[in-house]
């Protein structure tokens, strides 16, 4: 088979299209054909891949011999164990919001916009090269902006989404500038062919202009991975449905950014690491004091995902890539498992009659979980592994990261790093260990109506939470040696089981703990702008806003007053040259207008007959035109 045939394979979440417009709004399993056939695919492959094998569509766009541009994907082992994971959540997701979903809810235009963001993130993390990346990212940030405001007939979801689309933008913005400085620096080889960057290179980014153009790259990661001051993006998502959230903030759209400043690793300077290390740590720190602040379950597990990627983020500053990538499959596998409980819970008190922010508002769910072993053990599996526990997968990936001071040869970020961790620990130890108390030990506030749980809801859960042991990664709970480590060609050693910080943490939660009701902390007054929805960042958009708005309306003036005159003068030219042509118009051009336009009019109404009262046939039109002329472009 030619390779090129496996882009089509991305074109899979059209079964879904088509299904929506046959089915309507009806359930039906037929919609996890498209998951169940990328976990098949991906799953083969894995096992199947001896060596990295790069697939290409050589001269997708071919403008002479110095600008021929590549679609590529590379199927190396890390990238398709990746692609695997994200789709086996994706697919779980899917199962799960069989239950979460009512008959109401335009259940097949989700499914086929979940399946649009799973082979949108296949395609990023197999990328070979940036441009190909470029594609995949943008792809991405389209549907997670239609994902949040799924619900976009509410005022919060709506603004949400568009605060998430263009705070993304940003990044957009500078991952395009970073690659066209790369293209005129003599760097497009890594743009246009493969992500490998050529013997030699790294000297060149050592230098003024070499750190500028990586900078633009790395910011474009902050924006994507939820950095800070980027990082409110990731808490307005939390408007969307909570399956939606479970997928963005899990092993998804967020790990975009860790991915691709992985992949950069290797050209990094000391001083653009000694920034990414300042930045991954503070994003930590802020992250976990907002989390401690909240009342609401979910808003706690946007913070503690946050915290994960500042962690992940300050592990690549400090070289610890392959460490980043045992965090990273750990997290998703606890964190999507916390995310699909949290929405359980909030649907037992929405059914109970309780709105949006009371569903999730902790003193509402004390002790929702007291009785319901399944989801408890669950539960409390997942937060030992997001405070870093030993004998969870959280531990061991956690200490795969943490730098180790205590040799004599530490450097300043990892010094600047080992503090960032241990008061991350700290901090992340007491949130977590307080949730776990509250939600299990507590007795209950409120007696929701009784509402089953069903299959469908509880096994998505307990599955994902069996990623929260130390098992994942191998036989031994003190190192992270295994099968994992192997197949993914990962360094794995033995893990320091450094628990003073977390200890302390943890004691702290027990005993601020005591008692039935929810005790809130309440922000201190010089922090209350931090904390209180990241207004900080906010202000600064704002402010760039204005200050975009204020440069385009002199830049506007300016061209009226360069341009008037000649542009005065064009336009008498063009009423003398009116006056010429209308002989011209009149006898010769007006039957011929005519009857384009009875044409036109003709197969308009025609279109439109077809489309108004059914917004699948308009999809599946749109779609037709959009495949037209991308296979004749």
């Amino acid at each position: 088979m030619d390779k090129s045939y496996i882009f089509n394979f991305f074109f899979i979440p059209f079964i879904n299209l088509f299904l929506w417009i046959f089915l309507k709004k009806k359930k039906n399993f037929l919609y996890l054909l498209s998951s169940v056939f990328y976990v098949l695919f991906f799953a083969l492959t894995f096992f199947s891949l001896t060596k990295t094998e790069v697939w290409e569509v050589p001269g997708w766009i071919n403008l002479g011999e110095r600008f021929i541009i590549s679609i590529a994907l590379s199927f190396n082992q890390k990238a398709v164990f990746l692609a695997l994971l994200n789709a086996l959540i994706t697919l779980l997701i899917q199962i799960y919001s069989f239950s979460y979903f009512s008959q109401k809810e335009n259940f097949g235009f989700y499914n086929f916009l979940i399946s649009s963001f799973s082979a949108a993130m296949s395609w990023l993390l197999l990328a070979a090269n940036l441009f190909t990346m470029l594609l995949a990212w943008e792809m991405v940030g389209l549907v997670s902006y239609l994902l949040v405001q799924f619900w976009y007939r509410e005022k919060d979801p709506l603004r949400a989404g568009l605060r998430v689309f263009f705070i993304n933008k940003i990044g957009d913005l500078a991952l395009i500038s970073g690659l066209g400085f790369l293209i005129s620096f003599g760097l497009g080889q890594v743009v246009f062919d493969q992500t490998i960057f050529p013997e030699g290179s790294d000297l060149f980014f050592k230098s003024i202009n070499g750190n500028l153009i990586i900078m633009f790259l790395v910011v474009a990661t902050f924006v994507k991975s939820a950095q800070f001051p980027f990082s409110i993006w990731l808490k307005e998502a939390m408007n969307g449905p909570t399956s939606v959230s479970a997928l963005l903030h899990s092993a998804t759209m967020v790990i975009s950014g860790i991915w691709m400043l992985s992949q950069l690793e290797v050209v990094l300077s000391d001083e653009v690491k000694m920034c990414i290390v300042l930045v991954g740590g503070l994003t930590l720190l802020i992250s976990n004091f907002a989390a401690i602040f909240s009342s609401h379950f979910k808003n706690i597990l946007a913070f503690s995902t946050m915290a994960q990627l500042g962690l992940m983020t300050m592990g690549i500053g400090l070289s610890k890539t392959d460490g980043v990538i045992f965090h990273l499959i750990s997290h998703a596998f606890f964190k999507s498992s916390l995310f699909l409980i949290c929405g359980i819970l909030m649907h037992q008190l929405e059914h109970s009659g309780f709105q949006k922010e009371e569903s999730h508002y902790l003193p509402n769910l004390s002790g929702l979980l007291k009785k319901k072993s399944v989801l408890k053990v669950s539960l409390i599996a997942c937060l030992a592994a997001l405070a870093g526990w030993p004998l969870t997968s959280g531990f061991i990936s956690k200490e795969s990261i943490v730098p180790h001071i205590f040799g004599g040869n530490a450097s300043v970020s990892e010094i600047i790093g080992f503090v960032f961790f241990e008061l991350g620990a700290l901090t992340t130890a007491f949130y977590a260990t307080r949730l776990g108390i509250f939600l299990t030990l507590k007795d209950p506030a409120i007696l929701p109506e009784a509402e089953k749980v069903n299959w469908k809801l509880r096994v998505p859960v307990f599955i994902l939470s069996l990623g929260s042991g130390f098992w994942l990664f191998g036989y031994n709970p003190f190192s992270s040696f295994g099968w994992i480590s192997q197949g993914l060609e990962l360094e794995a050693g033995f893990v320091f089981p450094d628990i003073i910080a977390l200890a302390i943490g943890s004691m702290g939660a027990w005993f601020f703990s005591k008692g039935n009701t929810w005790r809130e902390i309440q922000i201190p007054f010089m922090s209350i702008s931090i904390f209180n929805d990241f207004k900080p960042q906010i202000f600064l958009l704002k402010s760039a806003w204005k200050g975009l708005v204020f440069t385009s309306k002199k830049g506007l003036q300016v061209e009226n007053v360069l341009l008037n005159q000649s542009l005065d003068f064009g336009s008498k030219s063009m009423v003398v040259f009116g006056h010429f042509s209308s002989f011209f118009d009149k006898r010769f051009l007006d039957g011929f207008i005519d009857f384009l336009v009875f044409i036109v009019k003709t197969l308009g109404q025609i279109f439109y007959n077809f489309t108004y009262k059914s917004p699948q046939n308009a999809a599946l039109v749109a779609v037709a035109l959009i495949l037209f002329f991308v296979y004749f472009f």
